[in-house]
């Protein structure tokens, strides 16, 4: 895995937890809105219904997904942010770090170090370069 790589998959760690979250908080307001039986339709048959019960568990299921993949991520972001920390440029370690660490846009990094976009991908493209060199040697120990 490229350092590249590595910091692409501590963002999807990031997005896909975000996506289980909203998940979890429709689960739940699925539960909030019951409703009542409407015996003037057509019945159909097959397939189990879904109770509360099975709402609840599939809560529970995926926030015990969440809560691994917390752990996990939570201690990714730090060990990648000690290796961003080791660059000396203080305008490439914000461009790595507000991209890849607290998930902002292209946009959001321009406007936050005060650039154009253009100049956020030079930053960026020099940034990975240095993240890299470090990246190949914290993997190797």
């Amino acid at each position: 895995m490229t350092g590249r790589e590595y910091l692409n998959q501590i963002r999807d760690t990031d997005l896909n937890i975000r996506c289980k979250e909203r998940e979890i908080f429709r689960l739940r307001q699925d539960i909030m809105s019951l409703q009542a039986i409407d015996y003037s339709k057509d019945r159909i048959t097959g397939g189990q219904p879904i109770t509360i019960a099975d709402k609840v568990a599939n809560i529970d299921a995926v926030t015990d997904e969440i809560m691994k993949e917390w752990s996990t991520y939570l201690q990714e972001r730090e060990r990648a942010r000690f290796m961003i920390n080791q660059i000396r440029s203080t305008k490439q370690r914000t461009v790595l770090v507000d991209r890849y660490i607290n998930g902002c846009t292209w946009e959001k990094v321009a406007e936050l170090i005060d650039c154009s976009r253009q100049n956020v991908h030079n930053l960026h493209k020099r940034a990975i370069k240095n993240f890299e060199e470090i990246y190949k040697k914290v993997a190797i120990i």
